[in-house]
């Protein structure tokens, strides 16, 4: 019977060290779940900052149409100018021939 005794507390001795182990281990599988936790929270932050596919398609059609109208505005920009142009060079040109109808008539 002497034998039993310490056989006895030798098995709870190793229930107590198994039970902290088991412990320690799930304090440690909680605290890498946390952390998983936290990573799959700003995954799911991320992804609502996200745009879609279809939001992405909407605004390159919608700088595509901007650079077009840009283009229409300044090629305006630039018929009106050559229409100025001319004015000024029909302008000039009556000026001159004015200018030298005169000076045939005057001598």
């Amino acid at each position: 019977m002497k034998d039993e005794v310490p056989l006895k507390e030798y098995t709870d001795k190793r229930l107590e060290e198994l039970e902290k182990a088991i412990l320690l281990a799930k304090q440690n599988i909680d605290q890498r779940l946390e952390s998983v936790n936290e990573f799959r929270a700003q995954l799911n932050d991320q992804a609502k900052n996200f745009i879609t596919r279809a939001e992405h398609d909407v605004l390159v059609k919608d700088i595509q149409d901007l650079r077009e109208f840009k283009a229409v505005v300044n090629a305006k920009a630039s018929q009106n100018s050559v229409t100025v142009a001319y004015v000024i060079t029909i302008i000039s040109l009556i000026i001159s021939i004015s200018s030298f109808i005169m000076r045939v008539m005057g001598r």
